[in-house]
Parts: C-alpha cells; structure tokens; sequence
C-alpha cells in the first residue's frame, strides 16, 4: 500500500487496477479486451474500427455520411433534402409521389391509368397486337398512329 504520490518508469500488475480519482494517459493505450464506459465519451479525434459496431439507440451525424458497401434499412426512412441517385432505382411495391414528377424515356410495362387529365404534348405511337385507345368521356386526339389494325368504339 503505497500513500501520496507514485512515479515509476514502468509497472505491471497482475490483478485488478482501481483507479478512484481521474486517470490521464499521455501515450497509446491497448486493452487487450472488452471495454465497458459508463458515463459519457468524447473522442476528439478520428475514430477506426475493424470490425463490426452495434449501436442500441439513436445515432446523430453532425456531418456528412458515406456508405462505401451496401445498406439495409429496417424501418421507416425520412429523406428530407433533395435525393440524388446514380444507378438504377427498383421499388418493389407501390411508388407514391405528392408532387409533381419528371420523367424522361419511360415505359410502362402494364397498363396506365389516370385519374386526371392526361395532356399528349407530341403523337401518340401504338404497336399493339390489339390497339386500343378508349375514352370514356371525351379525348381530343390532335394525331394518333395506330400500326396495327385497330377498332376505335
């Protein structure tokens, strides 16, 4: 039992260290295994794991984010800013836009349905084996292209 202050050039203990007071290591450190922290961490500089994390609750980044592999995402996501993709996009249920879409070079495997008006700013091509264009209302073609035979009711 030592009392006051300890100053060594090296040491090693064999069994448990209980260190009451704050403890300050200038050097590197190694914990050889686990390593539980019950109060807050603040590491102030870069941070690198080799192998996997869990984190039990929420996480916050103040920063930017990337991903360099693959992400699963079990629950909800809110996407609040502008989205922007580079590959292809596969959604496999159903698509929902509030807002207005712009879509370029689109085709429609299946049928296409409105519930609004539909405006055809350029001609409408078909190459059906059985075309048919029906309007249960009222529809003004300016010009349709029918390459197949067709019967307009």
């Amino acid at each position: 039992t030592t009392k006051g202050d300890f100053s060594a050039a090296n040491g090693s203990f064999s069994g448990n260290l209980d260190v009451a007071g704050n403890s300050d290591v200038k050097g590197d450190g190694h914990i050889g295994k686990n390593l539980t922290v019950d109060g807050t961490s603040d590491l102030k500089g870069d941070v690198t794991m080799e192998s996997s994390a869990t984190i039990a609750k929420d996480l916050t980044i103040g920063g930017n984010a990337e991903t360099k592999g693959n992400s699963i995402v079990d629950g909800t996501s809110d996407l609040k800013g502008d989205v922007t993709m580079e590959g292809n996009a596969s959604v496999a249920k159903d698509f929902t836009v509030a807002g207005n879409t712009n879509l370029k070079d689109t085709k429609i495997d299946g049928t296409l349905e409105t519930t609004g008006n539909a405006t055809f700013m350029t001609t409408i091509t078909s190459t059906a084996t059985a075309s048919m264009l029906t309007a249960t209302r009222s529809a003004t073609l300016p010009t349709v292209r029918l390459l197949r035979a067709a019967s307009m009711p």
